[in-house]
């Protein structure tokens, strides 16, 4: 049985670069997509928060700080986990792969 962990409420996840770590502080709700300006990464917003979520569940797991929590204490709160199993690193990479890049 997997964990679920608990990412802080105010987790920049959507503007966390997930490939540098700049924080773009002026993304607006209604942008889906953004491009990183120190590394030029091109981001779809909820994919990029999505492995955000995922590397800082697993930072958590790491520096042994976290909060394990049940399934229903998840409720409406960004978590690290899908039911009751975490997403590992190779679920998350089999997902970039299936997903097509954008074309501009």
């Amino acid at each position: 049985m997997g964990k679920i962990i608990q990412v802080g409420r105010f987790f920049p996840s959507s503007q966390k670069c997930s490939n540098c770590g700049y924080q773009y502080y002026d993304l607006e709700l209604g942008e889906e997509d953004w491009i990183c300006p120190v590394c030029g990464k091109h981001h779809d917003r909820d994919l990029n928060a999505s492995i955000n979520i995922k590397n800082e569940g697993l930072r958590l797991i790491r520096e042994k700080i976290i909060k394990t929590i049940s399934y229903w204490d998840c409720h409406g709160l960004r978590c690290a986990g899908i039911g009751s199993k975490v997403l590992t690193f190779h679920s998350t990479k089999s997902m970039l792969k299936n997903r097509e890049s954008p074309t501009s």
